[in-house]
């Protein structure tokens, strides 16, 4: 309903509502591509370090430590 006023509002001031709403939808699907990219990259920097070998030595101490304080 909200967004149906906007066009509204926004077509007696542009002229043309389709061209609005075809705006509007356009900057969600770039801002939706943003937060997609964004969310990729901060998952190949994860995967990264849980390969990386200070992951792994650290993980190794953890266990280590855990097992000889019995929490297992």
């Amino acid at each position: 309903m909200n967004k149906f006023l906007i066009i509204v509002l926004l077509a007696s001031i542009t002229g043309c509502a389709l061209d609005v709403d075809v705006k509007n939808d356009k900057n969600a699907i770039a801002l939706h591509k943003l937060e997609v990219s964004l969310a990729t990259d901060q998952q190949y920097k994860n995967d990264a370090y849980y390969a990386s070998e200070e992951y792994q030595m650290a993980k190794h101490a953890n266990q280590f430590i855990a097992k000889a304080y019995g929490r297992e």
